[in-house]
């Protein structure tokens, strides 16, 4: 029966979630079909210049898009639209399944009165549903915080692989194209698509959106120095040298603060896990301790800050390793 209880919580999310998004999946593209059939009226009743076609996509929205250019750069398969589907399957399952749980340990460990108190679960189940959802996001952003420290630390065998190909009067899309072959694994995507929109974008766009993409400072300076041999017409070797000198200086450095970012990214991961465990341990151990967590006003108070604090490790951890080199 308590069994039960806890499924049919789990149950009841995933089923929510899955009629969420199977109504969604239906609806855009009923949405833009009615769209297409609204403008070809318009294009009859109108002498002007036909309306451009009208799609409904979630890259529309610029934050959506920028998560989308993220996963992209991370190697992520999926789409940006399945990965939301999952985040609001996670939202659901986790808010439906920690509200049985609770209902569970309640059976199984309250004692007296409080099996039948009233948890008022709410607040404490949307926390829960709010860090189950989090978890795509976060693999999504380490997975990409990890690509970009790889890139970072081969931007000296990169900015070398320049210096043997690079003469003063070949242009930006020729150095581009002959030491692409040479690249090394880690940045080999990133340049290939520089190559790509280095035919067809201006040079500057092209080598500021390499760089942004990149996200480093020895990047940004690559690109500075690139431009400034490019629009100036001067030999630049001397200069990319000198960045490599720079670069060699503080790589010591910069590999020592990634690899405490990495103790802290699977330190944190840990705690996460192990919170819930602790609350588990502490309530089997000692039945009790159910109604302090649970059914005391200040302990609900308490799980929802943990939960918020755990939430926060997670976002300090991508802000620690976002740091520009």
């Amino acid at each position: 029966m308590m069994t039960d209880q806890i499924v049919s919580g789990i149950a009841k999310g995933l089923f929510l979630a899955l009629w969420i998004i199977g109504t969604v999946m239906i609806a855009v593209p009923v949405l833009q079909k009615i769209a297409v059939i609204y403008q070809r009226k318009r294009r009859f009743r109108s002498l002007g210049e036909p309306d451009k076609e009208i799609k409904i996509s979630l890259r529309k929205i610029p934050i959506i898009d920028q998560f989308a250019v993220e996963m992209e750069i991370a190697e992520i398969k999926w789409s940006v639209e399945v990965v939301l589907a999952m985040m609001l399957m996670f939202l659901l399952v986790g808010g439906f399944g920690s509200a049985g749980a609770i209902y569970l340990l309640q059976q199984a460990y309250a004692t007296g009165a409080d099996r039948i108190a009233s948890t008022n679960p709410l607040i404490l189940s949307l926390c829960t549903g709010i860090l189950f959802a989090s978890f795509p996001y976060f693999y999504i952003r380490f997975r990409l915080q990890r690509k970009r420290h790889r890139i970072a630390l081969r931007m000296i065998a990169l900015v070398q692989n320049l210096i043997g190909h690079y003469r003063p009067r070949i242009t930006m899309a020729e150095l581009a194209s002959k030491a692409g072959p040479t690249m090394h694994t880690d940045v080999r995507s990133e340049w290939k698509r520089l190559e790509l929109s280095l035919r067809i974008k201006p040079v500057k766009d092209a080598l500021y959106e390499f760089s942004e993409r990149l996200d480093n400072h020895w990047a940004d300076d690559l690109v500075d120095i690139l431009l400034i041999g490019i629009t100036r017409g001067v030999n630049v070797t001397g200069a990319l040298q000198k960045l490599v000198k720079d670069m060699l200086t503080s790589k010591r450095n910069e590999e020592k603060r990634l690899a405490m970012v990495t103790v802290y990214r699977i330190g944190t991961v840990f705690l996460v896990l192990a919170a819930f465990g602790i609350v588990l341990f502490n309530i089997m151990a000692d039945p009790p301790n159910f109604k302090h967590y649970f059914l005391d006003p200040f302990g609900q108070s308490l799980m929802v800050l943990t939960l918020i604090v755990l939430m926060g490790s997670m976002v300090m951890v991508l802000k620690s390793g976002r740091k520009r080199f």
